[in-house]
């Protein structure tokens, strides 16, 4: 799910830099896309997608979005735009037999797409934003290829509404401020979700509106919602040298922690909505 917002800018994301590998991190992608898709699903009718239109997929990562959009949109159409070529393999295996009128997969980036312009009823931009350098000027360019009235929709997340409980102690938060920051020189940003409106309207959006979906762990299960990292992920952050060996044992017990039957995890998924005016 990365997106290049200019020639010579990539996103805070890529797959291969991933630690515990790439196959581990696309599982987890799986389950993030599966998990409340019954709600997103939900929230993109109420913001007017229907079925017979045309949706571009923008950073559409290894296909299980777009899988489901296929699903949701029996007589609809799908453009998956990915930049990562891992991902658009992955894509390619995930939806093999599914290509065709109904799903086309394109490798580029954002800001180089080479898609037609005025070409798509609807836009979806998935855990996306939270990645890019730029993203008043990706959603700018998403606006220029929506047709009239077309609509735009971002999901993303707000890491400051992660909540947990118990609470990780100091020196673990500390760990994680760290990783957070190191995003943010990248030129990624995890506190995203509270911003969407404002870059919608910057963009130039219209008729911009904002809903939530909560995602708990009494709902859907601590184990589902946040996989054990693992030993590997841990012991590649360590061989990486970006946690010390006793970071990595604060880690795997607040780990531990998280997973007990009392334990609470919460986060809210931010969507919002903007209209191409002409």
């Amino acid at each position: 799910m990365q997106i290049t917002d200019h020639a010579d800018q990539k996103s805070a994301y890529e797959i291969s830099e991933i630690p515990g590998g790439v196959d581990r991190e696309l599982e987890r992608l799986r389950s993030q896309a599966l998990l409340s898709w019954a709600r997103e699903e939900r929230h993109l009718r109420w913001f007017g997608l229907r079925d017979g239109m045309s949706v571009l997929d923008v950073g559409s990562g290894p296909g299980f979005v777009s899988g489901q959009l296929l699903d949701m949109l029996p007589n609809g159409s799908v453009t998956a735009l990915e930049v990562d070529p891992v991902m658009v393999e992955r894509a390619e295996k995930y939806l093999a037999g599914r290509t065709g009128e109904r799903l086309r997969l394109v490798q580029g980036s954002l800001m180089n797409s080479g898609l037609p312009p005025a070409s798509y009823d609807f836009a979806y931009a998935r855990l996306i934003f939270q990645h890019l350098p730029d993203p008043v000027a990706a959603a700018r360019e998403i606006k220029h290829l929506l047709k009239p009235g077309g609509k735009l929709v971002i999901m993303d997340i707000d890491d400051r509404l992660h909540l947990f409980d118990p609470e990780d102690p100091p020196e673990v938060q500390a760990i994680s401020n760290r990783f957070i920051e190191e995003h943010k020189q990248k030129g990624g940003d995890r506190n995203i979700g509270r911003k969407l409106l404002r870059i919608l309207r910057d963009a130039g959006f219209v008729d911009v509106s904002l809903d939530l979906i909560g995602v708990h762990s009494d709902e859907y299960g601590i184990d589902t919602m946040a996989p054990v990292a693992g030993d590997d992920a841990y012991r590649a952050l360590l061989e990486e040298g970006k946690i010390t060996q006793e970071e990595l044992e604060l880690m795997v017990a607040a780990d531990k922690r998280a997973h007990e039957p009392d334990a609470i995890s919460m986060y809210v998924i931010f969507t919002a909505c903007g209209t191409k005016l002409e």
